[in-house]
């Protein structure tokens, strides 16, 4: 199932970890799923495909 992300967006991954915020999103045409670009407190970003992200109400990791 394809989750349908959003720009500001706070989410975690399906098996936990950090909450961090989407700061971006593109269709990866060739595969057909979204991906997510997610920012950390750190300051790192990383790239996920929406199935591995799940939306969330919590704050933002500290």
């Amino acid at each position: 199932m394809t989750r349908i992300l959003q720009i500001g967006d706070r989410v975690w991954g399906t098996m936990g970890g950090p909450v961090g915020l989407v700061i971006d999103v593109r269709l990866h045409e060739v595969q057909g799923h979204q991906e997510a670009l997610v920012e950390y407190y750190w300051g790192k970003s990383y790239w996920y495909k929406s199935d591995e992200l799940v939306r969330t109400c919590l704050s933002l990791s500290k």
